[in-house]
């Protein structure tokens, strides 16, 4: 090492990618701090969705409630 040099850990993958089931292209995020992101194409143009954690939390406790 040379003097002065500092040694970094790898950062952690906060990120991971969502394929499709049926041709593998990645259609999706998941996102360890805000949730799914979506990418879609649709009208010609392509649009991202971005569903956070505390929406995926209150349709959890949602649908539990009508179950």
């Amino acid at each position: 090492m040379i003097a002065g040099q500092q040694t970094t850990k790898p950062t952690p993958r906060r990120t991971r990618p969502v394929s499709c089931d049926e041709c593998s292209t990645p259609i999706a995020e998941f996102r360890a701090h805000s949730g799914i992101v979506i990418r879609s194409r649709h009208h010609g143009e392509w649009h991202v969705t971005v569903i956070t954690l505390d929406q995926i939390k209150a349709w959890l406790v949602e649908s539990e409630r009508v179950a």
